[in-house]
């Protein structure tokens, strides 16, 4: 169900999804194939298609009335679904089994598997008070570093150049990846820059109070 302050907006359709892709067509050279293939860094996925099928996978799910994602009709199709990989990259690379695979993977024997080394490692794993006590911290983070970003997205809301490397610096994009996957010139870039280090020395001047 959706939160009460989102009932207003209004949601895709499978066939407005549909529609969108078809609109979109998501060859290997489109803009969204590129930010799969510098989002997925560091995640399970191991293809930009793979990433990108996932996210649609999500969209299509919610628009049929199943959990997933849905598309607010208000967000274009293409920043939805690049925001949605970087949700979906970022969920994977932050899961405990992730982090670890590729070290595990090198501490498996010869014809041994990371889960057989996974099993071996089980009574390492957290208390329940353990994970519990992390996970309320950790929301406790989250939240404060949420609500700063939301005011420094709308502080900058009336500037797009602006607005893009702010999304490519979530992502944790590097500005050539970021002047990469929203088409920018080094000038457009540069100038962004500048003016986002001035705002935020604006926004937080007096230790971010306003």
């Amino acid at each position: 169900m959706l939160d009460n302050e989102n009932t207003d907006r209004k949601y895709a359709t499978s066939s407005d999804v549909q529609a969108a892709i078809e609109q979109l067509g998501l060859s290997p050279a489109h803009k969204v194939h590129r930010a799969a293939r510098v989002l997925m860094g560091g995640s399970e996925y191991q293809d930009p298609s793979e990433l990108l099928d996932e996210a649609v996978k999500r969209c299509m799910q919610a628009a049929a009335g199943q959990p997933g994602r849905p598309w607010p009709l208000d967000v274009p199709f293409e920043a939805y679904l690049i925001k949605s990989m970087e949700g979906l990259a970022s969920d994977s690379r932050d899961s405990w089994y992730q982090r670890n695979r590729v070290a595990i993977e090198s501490l498996a024997l010869e014809g041994q598997s990371a889960d057989d080394v996974l099993g071996e490692l089980d009574r390492h794993v957290p208390s329940v008070e353990d994970a519990l006590i992390e996970v309320e911290e950790r929301g406790r983070r989250e939240n404060e570093a949420e609500a700063n970003i939301a005011r420094i997205k709308a502080h900058f809301a009336d500037k797009p150049a602006v607005t893009n490397l702010i999304e490519g610096k979530l992502a944790d994009l590097s500005a050539a990846e970021t002047r990469e996957m929203f088409d920018m010139t080094q000038t457009e870039y540069d100038s962004a820059h500048r003016a986002y280090r001035r705002g935020l020395e604006q926004l937080f001047a007096d230790g971010g109070k306003r």
